[in-house]
């Protein structure tokens, strides 16, 4: 009986210790770190000669993120996700693109898709921007693309 506790209580320390080497080597349930990559969207519009420009969200817009990996044999990764109704689109990073060097000259945003039903699917031309540090906290890194304006004159 004392051997199959004995017995017991090691695999539980092989398995406290795995699930410690898994944690500490980043494939554990917890995330280590997390880089979001963000901005907003919006459409001017001049409804005529009189009128001010108009600066509207555009809700639906198709967004990616995709950053120069430096390996030769794999393509861009394209990271997806769409702007919600304030033109606000927010889009985390897998863990393996979290160690690129210099993701500002790296990493772009494009926008792949505006909704027919925005008065800029006209304007639309596959716009892309870069991105910028905004913030960094607790294992938490922020890019930025601040406002991205499509024109329809």
């Amino acid at each position: 009986m004392a051997a199959r506790h004995e017995n017991i209580g090691s695999q539980l320390i092989e398995l406290f210790v795995s699930d410690d080497l898994r944690r500490v080597a980043g494939y554990g349930d917890e995330k280590l770190s997390t880089v979001v990559v963000g901005g907003s969207v919006f459409c001017d519009v001049c409804l005529d000669d009189v009128s001010r420009l108009q600066s509207n969200p555009i809700h639906g817009a198709l967004m990616a993120v995709s950053c120069d990996t430096s390996k030769k044999t794999s393509k861009p990764d394209w990271l997806r996700g769409k702007t919600d109704e304030y033109g606000d689109f927010l889009i985390d990073l897998p863990s393996h693109l979290h160690a690129i060097q210099n993701m500002e000259t790296a990493c772009i945003v494009s926008i792949l898709e505006v909704p027919k039903s925005s008065p800029c699917h006209q304007a639309f031309r596959n716009e892309h921007r870069g991105i910028k540090l905004s913030s960094v906290k607790n294992g938490f890194r922020t890019y930025t693309t601040h406002h991205i304006h499509l024109t329809l004159k």
